[in-house]
């Protein structure tokens, strides 16, 4: 399989994560178990796209993340920031939220008041430079996987909380990062020009299995451990399916363009799903009470917001790349 058939499947699962996020930041009523199997893949398949070889020092390396991801984190923010001190004072709403908590929040990593999914980016910055440095210096598999399962199981006994950066995130997330990594090579080898339909099905009946376990387990560490066996089967029989959805299907282009915007559609989705409610509200106040909860109500919607979003992708893109690291002076760095 060639590596542009791997990005292709990437982007499947890129693009129903993505979906998945603004479907749990609408009303429906979703599994907490969805959540932590969306955040999972987010981070697995960012372990399978890393490339170390490509940066020989850890400043190369920090440097290419920092530009792919400190760079859209400080310009979001500016501009989101602004937006809020602007409207604060042309609407004269002088809260008890002092202006310069948002900004402590930012630099903290945990952009709560003003764009909570933000925090994503400073975590996964995080545990990429984590595991950057241990990559450095232990090629050793299993122990690189032991030392990622024990951060993990050690976030359960430590309180990791009030770290910067969402630490106890990276604590949680970092073995999907690194089997991803490790044995990405195996994982591709299993797909094939095949298609398996079955992945799919498979796939539904063992999320409602380790999902019915989430909830009846009370054990911290058992769940831990289900958890991140569950959920590397669930990613990797998706990741058949996905493959099997481009090889019949084709809307590569669409699929692939929203993917590749994700951290655009993290941001402003929240705030586009705040206005289409506000919209239905406005015009039919007792539809909206009725169905507001309405799981394929918001299905709909989170759709319909996905496919907004293309409007300010589109802009961002072409006039203003800058704010995503990209551009004429970001390309020399």
């Amino acid at each position: 399989m060639s590596l542009n058939s791997y990005n292709k499947w990437i982007d499947y699962i890129k693009f129903t994560c993505i979906f998945s996020i603004i479907l749990i930041h609408s009303k429906a009523q979703v599994s907490a178990y969805l959540i932590h199997l969306t955040l999972a893949t987010f981070f697995f398949l960012a372990g399978l796209l890393f490339n170390p070889d490509r940066y020989p020092t850890l400043w190369l390396f920090f440097k290419h993340r920092a530009k792919q991801l400190l760079i859209p984190y400080f310009f979001f923010f500016i501009i989101i920031y602004s937006l809020w001190l602007l409207g604060r004072d042309v609407l004269s709403d002088k809260s008890e939220v002092p202006f310069y908590l948002p900004v402590l929040e930012y630099l903290y990593g945990k952009p709560r008041l003003l764009c909570w999914p933000l925090w994503f980016i400073p975590c996964l910055f995080t545990m990429q430079c984590i595991f950057y440095l241990l990559y450095s210096f232990i090629k050793n598999r299993i122990i690189l996987i032991c030392i990622s399962i024990s951060l993990s199981m050690l976030s359960i006994v430590l309180d990791f909380s009030k770290f910067p950066f969402t630490f106890n995130d990276v604590c949680i997330y970092i073995p999907f990062y690194a089997i991803a990594f490790l044995y990405k090579n195996k994982l591709f080898s299993v797909l094939s020009k095949r298609k398996y339909y079955f992945a799919g099905i498979l796939c539904i009946l063992f999320f409602f299995f380790i999902e019915n376990l989430y909830i009846t387990l009370e054990n911290s560490a058992l769940i831990r451990s289900i958890g991140i066996i569950g959920n590397l089967i669930l990613i990797i029989l998706f990741s058949v399916f996905s493959n099997t959805i481009n090889l019949s299907i084709n809307i590569d282009k669409l699929v692939c363009y929203i993917a590749n915007n994700t951290i655009i559609i993290l941001v402003l989705h929240n705030y586009f799903l705040k206005v289409f409610y506000l919209i239905f509200k406005k015009i039919s106040p007792l539809t909206y009470s009725i169905i507001s909860d309405n799981f394929l109500f918001n299905f709909c919607l989170s759709l319909t917001t996905l496919l907004s979003l293309l409007i300010p992708i589109y802009l961002i893109n072409k006039y203003t790349p800058f704010i995503l690291g990209k551009g004429h002076y970001f390309n020399k760095i």
